[in-house]
């Protein structure tokens, strides 16, 4: 299957993919065949369904941490809220015991994502105005400063951001639960 083609109901593949949503969303994904769900059906019996739960493991590859969320009610994807800019997720799904957790085996493991970094990057220092945009609204700055790049530094447009923007994603940050890692 190629990495962009459209996903079809009931297309007897096997798979979980995962892919960035929002700054700090993911979308989980999956199809699993009838041949996959058959086998386990085979080999712990028809009730195999009704005595295990859905999961999905969350894994954040780049600081070695892990949620579980338990998926209650049957569906194929899933958005899930992540707290670190600039790591690399993985997610897998599993079907594990009711009572105790126990791995039955089912497991499907998604591709590798990497994040997006919230810090703003300031790298062109050769225009004549600085202008911030709030991504998540879509908003400019109404105080842009105009400044001559010949006399500012660095340093200045360093000092603009903590002035004008670094408030309002702080307030982000804090509001949605947010982290750098």
């Amino acid at each position: 299957m190629q990495e962009n083609s459209i996903i079809k109901a009931n297309y007897n593949e096997t798979m979980l993919k995962i892919i960035i949503a929002e700054v700090n969303w993911l979308l989980a994904y999956w199809n699993i065949s009838k041949d996959y769900n058959d086998k386990f059906l085979n080999k712990y019996g028809n009730d195999f369904f009704d005595k295990t739960k859905e999961i999905l493991k969350v894994k954040n590859l780049s600081n070695n941490t892990q949620e579980v969320i338990e998926i209650s009610k049957p569906t194929n994807n899933y958005y899930i809220k992540f707290n670190y800019s600039d790591s690399t997720y993985q997610v897998e799904l599993l079907r594990v015991g009711k009572e105790n957790n126990e791995d039955y085996g089912y497991r499907l493991v998604s591709n590798k994502i990497h994040s997006p970094n919230i810090k703003i990057l300031i790298d062109d220092y050769s225009k004549d105005k600085a202008k911030f945009k709030n991504i998540r609204t879509g908003e400019e700055d109404s105080k842009t400063r105009f400044f001559n790049p010949d006399n500012f530094s660095k340093e200045d447009i360093e000092q603009l951001y903590e002035d004008t923007m670094k408030p309002s994603w702080n307030k982000y940050k804090k509001e949605n639960g947010y982290k750098e890692k």
